[in-house]
């Protein structure tokens, strides 16, 4: 045995130096690449992820066969030797733990089942198969700005991967918890959320949470149905970035890149489990729609500005920081405001002309080759275009921002 894994270390180590030369070759064609698209970065630590090889790579393929065939002989001494008999109670109690679910529907799970949900809504179970095609267009979207080289090379990384994957010896779920999943999802007349508030999973009637959502957009001062399909705005997006990139301020990539997608937003509810009838937030699902790449163009462009804000909280984090900082003495105290709907209620047209307003004084213009005007069309386009669609309907919201658009950092 020792023998035969000396001579596959040997085989082995052959073509390591035939793998590093190429490597090298690579290195040296991407390093020329960058100093000459980039002279003036730092080159020294690109592209070391690049060579997975090293001086120690031998004496580590040693180490871990020599680990493999111990424990192979561990084994074969535990299955020689005899098996103390166990009694199994049939009395015996299995707990759950599902606090993190509430079921409010008129559907009856079990235990079991509850116990499934209660994993989470963002829980993967282990895939017994992967989709090629799927796998290489979604990475090839996700590298879309990155340089042809760079990309071309993590595509063939990722090829290579999706050749040599294997289906999985060991999986998240068992076979029972895996047919328990197949009935939850039979069931017709449920819908499994998340809650508005403290991270609970909700199961809703169906009815019920179409019809709560239902009762929120029939509120003709905030929402609108529409008749005629509103992708008619890619249009518009097109005719701007067009007039764009033939005054060369932006790129055929960027223009690509700004067009590239058609699908309209979709918006889900969550249920507020510390209210009253539990109403419904609505969350607008803006991720790849058609006004999302704009959105993130034009947030890019002033998602400096916050820093020249006073009382700006960036996050949980920061404002952590801030109050510990605070003194306070003994007749005073801290308190918090909530706003009922504050994302339907921002005023949409002053929130563009302060965001100008601030452009202007931090001068950041001067080192883009926008104009105010294409600030502003940008602006409008990605603000004033909140359409959507729920259950076959198109609708749009009238008055404020949607929740969940990417463009509510603004």
């Amino acid at each position: 045995m020792y023998k035969i894994r000396n001579n596959t270390l040997q085989h082995k180590q052959k073509q390591l130096r035939y793998i590093n030369i190429e490597i090298n070759t690579q290195n040296s064609i991407l390093n020329h690449y960058f100093k000459t698209s980039q002279p003036t970065r730092q080159h020294q630590d690109d592209l070391r992820w690049i060579n997975k090889f090293n001086e120690n790579f031998e004496n580590k393929l040693i180490e871990k066969r020599d680990k493999k065939i111990k424990t192979l002989k561990e084994n074969q001494v535990q299955e020689q030797s005899p098996k103390p008999q166990t009694t199994k109670t049939m009395n015996s109690k299995i707990t759950y733990d599902t606090s993190n679910v509430i079921n409010i529907s008129k559907i009856h799970l079990s235990q079991e089942q509850l116990k499934v949900i209660s994993k989470g809504l963002k829980f993967v179970p282990t895939p017994r198969s992967i989709n090629t095609i799927t796998t290489v267009v979604n990475c090839e979207k996700s590298l879309f700005s990155t340089p042809k080289l760079i990309k071309s090379a993590a595509i063939s990384e990722i090829s290579t991967f999706i050749q040599k994957w294997r289906k999985p010896t060991k999986f998240n779920m068992n076979k029972e918890e895996t047919k328990l999943l197949k009935e939850i999802k039979s069931i017709q007349d449920i819908v499994i959320i998340q809650a508005d508030k403290g991270g609970k999973i909700v199961i809703m009637n169906k009815n019920d949470y179409f019809n709560k959502i239902e009762e929120k957009l029939n509120d003709l001062n905030v929402y609108e149905q529409v008749k005629n399909d509103p992708t008619i705005i890619k249009t518009e997006i097109n005719k701007k970035v067009t007039k764009m990139l033939k005054q060369n301020k932006i790129t055929d990539q960027n223009k690509y890149y700004l067009t590239s997608i058609d699908d309209l937003p979709k918006i889900r509810g969550q249920p507020k489990l510390h209210k009253i009838d539990t109403p419904m937030r609505i969350v607008t699902c803006s991720r790849d729609t058609i006004t999302s790449p704009i959105s993130q163009f034009i947030f890019r462009i002033i998602k400096e500005l916050r820093t020249t804000l006073s009382g700006v909280v960036c996050n949980t984090s920061n404002f952590i920081k801030i109050i510990t900082d605070v003194k306070l003495n003994q007749d005073e105290h801290l308190a918090s405001l909530d706003i009922q709907d504050l994302y339907t209620n921002i005023p949409v047209n002053k929130a563009i002309d302060i965001t100008l307003k601030r452009l202007d004084e931090s001068k950041k213009l001067d080192n883009l080759p926008f104009t105010k005007t294409d600030i502003k069309e940008l602006l409008i386009l990605a603000l004033k275009n909140s359409y959507f669609q729920f259950n076959g309907k198109f609708y749009k919201q009238k008055t404020g921002l949607p929740m969940g658009i990417h463009y509510h950092q603004y």
